[in-house]
């Protein structure tokens, strides 16, 4: 049963990378333009994954985790430590607005992942969220 669970959730990252890939691969030429300037990032915060096993940076195998960022407004930098994600391993992040009770929904807001980096076991997301207050927002990381 644990081999099959493993294997799901393989396959489920290897999905979500490649749906990734592909819409990074289909960008227009208006969409470079509207990138985003790296030096509006007007927020940074850092806390630790909180897992139920402890991974050391560097350890194989596939991670899917979620994390709560409150007051999070304009471009940000999510630096979550702790995650076990090695040097070069390929790390998903998507993100979405948070409910009441650890729910999530599509709300008015607009957000995206611009730019992810794994280092020494932690991972940086650069998120953007257009809001006109601070939201909530869930991130999810899958690492295979």
């Amino acid at each position: 049963m644990k081999r099959s669970s493993k294997l799901i959730t393989l396959l489920a990252a290897f999905a979500l990378l490649i749906s990734g890939f592909f819409g990074v691969a289909s960008a227009t030429s208006a969409d470079v333009a509207a990138q985003p300037d790296s030096s509006k990032v007007i927020g940074q915060r850092t806390e630790a994954a909180h897992l139920d096993q402890v991974r050391t940076a560097g350890t194989l195998g596939a991670i899917s985790y979620r994390h709560l960022w409150c007051g999070v407004k304009g471009d940000f930098h999510l630096n979550l430590t702790g995650l076990g994600a090695y040097d070069g391993q390929a790390v998903a992040v998507t993100v979405v607005q948070a409910g009441t009770s650890g729910s999530e929904f599509f709300g008015a807001a607009r957000m995206r992942v611009n730019n992810v980096s794994v280092w020494a076991g932690n991972v940086t997301a650069w998120v953007s969220v257009e809001w006109g207050e601070p939201l909530c927002v869930w991130t999810h990381y899958v690492a295979i």
